[in-house]
């Protein structure tokens, strides 16, 4: 027996914006959604879930004239959901209002949500919204190696196939997907719009791609004023690794200085180049600057912005060091400052830049790139920072002082007159690891601290911001684990290049004391062991005057930027689909010079489960037998129109490659006796979308859709 599910649905026939928030039957407080569906205006959606749950509906509008101010009403008070529910919202602005109407099965707006839902999980997602290729039926890796002809027809011919299937006048038709389809085809038929797109989905990629440098680096240019905001994007980049190496440099080449002056204004004027360069550099290298360029006012505010939190976060470390244990010559050794020392010194820094960064940030995207932020955003950001930041610092401090007297009493433990000063004082390569093995755990604990408490700090922030969509607590999990993940790398990258310019600056300072102080040592009368003692009693004299570990944990602190917010996977980086189509639907003869039987068959196949995966498809184009394989979810094989006697298969790798047994998906049983699961058709499918799931030996197919995104009831 199918267990029934509680749907709603939503149509929205206003000119306001509707939110439909969800919540847990368990949860009586109702203050924070688990999740939340915005609702443009003449847009619908459907919400399902088998358990009941609550709800609640909201309009938003913004006032007219001068009052800008954005105005709330609520349309549906909470409320249990224990049966489907359909509520469509009529009126205009604050006259909006939700009728309530009984949802059937048989429901024609339920049915195109329901494609439109399985059109989700079909298409990929680039930038947060399907893929414009994957709209016109297209593979967009296939779609990217054809010639500037070729892809021009390949586009046209994608085209007016797809409005064959979903032009209003078509049976099954709708008109919003049709326009979504010449908007795709708008974008993607002009070269520049199309090269901006290809850059973006690109940079969608993330971090860890080939892809994303490529993007930044060497992107796609059509036209020669991309080709010029691109050398110019790369001259503002440099600037900004300029500022950020600069001040790296002078918070490290100052940190071991014995005078104050030196070392406070090491601090806040490298904090100040450094978080510029910070700021600046995300700036240049945003999704937003790769597909519009970089402009100098822009530039400018966000390197003011970071320079400014910047030297608060570093002349803050400073002082806060210098209050705790001195600084300098006068500083108290390393394994003399108590715990409660570095966890001071670490949380005070910590929470300065974390909220100073975390305004700075919002500032920016607020004031420099026209992002629509609310004031109690922002106050909430700042907030949570702050505590993030001095939470991580705190952990930080401990990490280091736990580091510190360990190596401490590692020497100690030998120390007897000459040997011991052998074993004290640390030779360059010792001590370079020695500073690596402080630095590095230290950084992924800040790290870490961060991106656990990050999660459920941007959870609540989402439910503070009512013009985004919330995601479910496990998105945001989900989200947390990648960010995690991905700082592993970066944070040891970061530490072993301060590291070893440390090591380089520090050797450099040794090299010249030893000229100064024993000038006959470069002599060829003396030997290399002599030469290498000299060089080994500088170290310590230096490390003695100049307090060394103390100074590290200054400087290691002054180069974190704090906490970093995480970044939101749904942040808006711009809509390609909002360009102005080209094309308007009305003045498309769907039919002018088609032969709905001449398209050539797509077939795709997306791999949910937790094994490696092909798809073999094998059809006869006259008196030949072809046969085509497709590895990795998300591929498609395209079959020629004029094919027969296609078949359809695919394969798990349980060491070697096995074929996927067949699996009735509609009564959720294995068939037998056990064979293989194959799917033959006489002619091209216009579409077909296999979806795998299962883990090793449970491999199976668990939903076929068509090219109206629905499942069809083909088991073979």
């Amino acid at each position: 027996m199918v267990e029934s599910k509680r749907e709603i649905l939503v149509v929205n026939d206003s000119d306001a914006e509707v939110t439909l928030y969800l919540y847990p039957t368990w949860d009586h407080i109702c203050w924070l959604s688990t999740e939340s569906r915005i609702i443009k205006p003449k847009q619908k959606t459907l919400y399902s879930k088998k358990k009941e749950f609550k709800f609640k509906l909201k309009a938003r509008w913004k006032g007219r004239g001068d009052n800008k101010k954005t105005c709330v009403k609520e349309l549906q008070e909470l409320s249990h959901l224990k049966e489907s529910k359909l509520f469509r919202v009529r009126g205009t602005d604050g006259s909006a209002v939700a009728f309530e109407e009984t949802l059937t099965d048989t429901s024609t707006e339920k049915q195109v949500c329901l494609r439109k839902n399985n059109m989700g999980e079909d298409l990929k997602r680039t930038c947060g919204m399907p893929n414009l290729y994957e709209i016109l039926g297209l593979d967009m890796k296939t779609a990217r190696k054809l010639s500037k002809d070729e892809l021009k027809k390949t586009l046209k011919k994608a085209c007016r196939k797809q409005l064959l299937i979903w032009h209003p006048d078509k049976n099954g038709g709708d008109a919003e997907q049709a326009r979504n389809i010449i908007v795709a085809y708008s974008c993607l038929e002009d070269d520049e719009t199309r090269a901006r797109y290809n850059n973006q989905a690109d940079y969608d990629e993330g971090w860890t791609s080939l892809k994303r440098w490529k993007a930044i680096f060497k992107p796609e240019c059509a036209t020669e004023e991309q080709k010029r905001q691109f050398r110019k994007r790369l001259c503002y980049l440099a600037l900004s690794a300029g500022a950020f190496f600069v001040g790296l440099g002078l918070i490290v080449g100052t940190a071991g200085a014995g005078a104050v002056p030196l070392v406070a204004g090491g601090g806040v004027f490298g904090g100040g180049f450094f978080g510029g360069g910070v700021l600046s550099l995300q700036h240049a290298t945003s999704l937003q600057a790769v597909a519009e360029g970089v402009e100098l006012g822009p530039w400018m505010a966000k390197f003011g912005l970071g320079f400014t939190a910047g030297a608060i976060t570093g002349g803050t470390a400073v002082g806060t060091t210098a209050l705790i244990s001195g600084l300098g010559g006068a500083a108290l050794e390393s394994t003399a400052v108590g715990v409660g020392q570095y966890i001071g010194a670490g949380a005070a820094t910590g929470a300065v830049g974390g909220g100073t960064m975390s305004l700075a940030s919002d500032l920016g995207r607020k004031h420099v790139d026209g992002e629509e932020i609310p004031g109690k955003n922002v106050a909430f950001r700042a907030l949570t920072a702050t505590g993030i930041g001095a939470a991580a610092g705190a952990l930080g401090g401990l990490v280091t002082k736990a580091m510190v007297s360990s190596t401490a009493s590692a020497a100690s433990s030998n120390l007897e007159g000459e040997l011991a000063e052998q074993v004290m004082i640390l030779a360059g390569a010792r001590k370079f690891a020695n500073v690596l093995a402080r630095n590095v755990p230290k950084t992924l604990t800040e790290s870490g601290t961060q991106a656990i408490l990050g999660s459920a700090a941007n959870f609540a922030d989402e439910r503070l911001n009512e013009n985004v969509e919330n995601r479910t607590p496990q998105e945001h999990l989900e989200q947390g684990a990648k960010a995690l993940t991905s700082t592993l790398g970066q944070v040891v990258v970061q530490e072993v290049a301060s590291s070893a310019v440390s090591h380089a600056i520090n050797e450099i300072k040794v090299h010249r004391r030893v000229k100064k102080e024993f000038p006959s040592t470069s002599s060829k009368n003396h030997s290399n062991a002599e030469r290498q003692r000299q060089r080994r009693r500088v170290r310590f004299a230096m490390s003695q005057e100049e307090n060394e570990h103390r100074n590290n944990v200054s400087r290691s602190t002054c180069s974190r930027g704090g906490y970093k917010r995480l970044e939101n996977e749904t942040e808006n980086y711009g809509n390609p689909g909002q360009t102005t189509p080209l094309i308007d639907i009305d003045d498309i003869d769907i039919a002018e010079g088609i032969d709905e039987a001449k398209f050539d068959g797509k077939i795709k196949y997306i791999n949910n489960g937790s094994f490696e995966s092909k798809m073999v498809v094998s059809f006869r184009v006259g008196n030949q037998m072809r046969v085509e394989v497709a590895k990795g979810s998300g591929s498609w094989i395209t079959v020629p129109e004029n094919a027969t006697n296609i078949r359809v298969r695919f394969m798990a790798n349980r060491l070697v490659w096995c074929d996927v047994k067949k699996y009735n998906r509609f009564s959720k049983t294995w068939v037998t006796p056990t064979e293989e699961h194959i799917f033959r058709y006489s002619t091209p499918p216009a579409l077909r979308v296999f979806i795998l799931s299962g883990n090793i030996y449970t491999e199976k197919v668990i939903r076929v859709a068509n090219e109206y995104h629905e499942e069809t009831k083909e088991m073979e």
